[in-house]
């Protein structure tokens, strides 16, 4: 099975006499809604726990990406063990790890 795809983003909270909502919206549609009762209000957890699902499509994405960067630089040490062999695992492992920074950041709600 498939989810929604990507990109996920918070949308407005919104509230009524007994709780507190926050979708989480893809291609105009609402994939998810984050709960949170009137008696502690919006709390930064109930930000954080939006922030997080809404990140959740680009964090599986990049955590699979990394994946194949580990096995293609395990690829690299068993058959290149050159000094070409270590700069190309460098490289490759320097541009994943700025993919996944941004993806944390989204995460975190902190700078893309």
């Amino acid at each position: 099975m498939k989810h929604t795809t990507e990109p996920w983003t918070c949308g407005t909270v919104e509230s009524n006499e007994t709780r507190y909502t926050q979708p989480i919206w893809s291609n105009g549609g609402c994939v998810v809604v984050v709960y949170g009762g009137v008696n502690h209000g919006w709390t930064d957890e109930h930000r954080a726990n939006a922030r997080l699902i809404a990140a959740a499509p680009e964090l599986k994405t990049e955590l699979t990406a990394s994946t194949n960067a580990i096995a293609a630089a395990s690829y690299w040490i068993n058959n290149h063990r050159g000094i070409e062999g270590a700069a190309v695992i460098m490289a490759m492992l320097s541009i994943q790890n700025k993919h996944n920074c941004a993806a944390i950041a989204k995460a975190e709600g902190g700078k893309q």
